[in-house]
């Protein structure tokens, strides 16, 4: 039955249908507090019948949307001398001078600002992050690149070439200094 019913109904239909259901019954609920709490009090009043029930809700429903609602003219005044008395009255900021007084007050006092460490606080340059990926590949390359000098070196000592010998290692020098006062720049 209930599956013959969803197919017959939208989704949303049976869900607007079940919260209308349980406000109905939430209603009748807050009646029957409200007219035993009446009852106890006063004993002379009589059960009211299911009309009237029905027409002062809507009555009462009526009185508190027009109470609730309220007129806020933001952006002009209104002309309409019923519009002025439901205008209310604009709101005034609150003081609070005094509490920015004591903050700033305070920020001034802490013992903390002195004490930053303003190499923290510069800016590194732009590619210090590439350098640093970068630094251990040139790592192993100056390695294998002092490898290779010695072996070549070695090579021409035992060729026997001494004044060779002696003018490639002074290049050798020549070119790690170089290439040092290269890296620093």
């Amino acid at each position: 039955m209930w599956m013959n019913e969803m197919d017959q109904k939208t989704k949303l239909e049976a869900e607007a249908e079940f919260r209308r259901k349980r406000l109905e019954e939430m209603k009748k609920m807050v009646k029957q507090d409200g007219s035993e709490s009446s009852n106890s009090e006063n004993d002379e009043v009589a059960d009211e019948t299911v009309a009237s029930e029905e027409e002062e809700d809507t009555e009462s429903t009526a009185k508190e949307n027009t109470e609730t609602k309220s007129l806020v003219f933001r952006n002009y005044m209104p002309v309409s001398e019923n519009l002025k008395t439901v205008v209310r009255e604009p709101a005034k900021p609150e003081d609070v001078i005094e509490e920015l007084r004591d903050d700033i007050e305070q920020a001034t006092n802490d013992d903390n600002s002195g004490e930053i460490d303003l190499n923290s606080l510069a800016p590194r340059k732009i590619d210090w992050d590439l350098k640093r990926d970068l630094q251990l590949k040139l790592d192993k390359l100056e390695r294998r690149t002092q490898k290779a000098i010695v072996k070549i070196i070695s090579e021409r000592l035992k060729a026997g070439n001494n004044d060779l010998l002696l003018s490639a290692v002074n290049s050798n020098a020549e070119a790690v200094v170089d290439s040092h006062m290269s890296d620093d720049d």
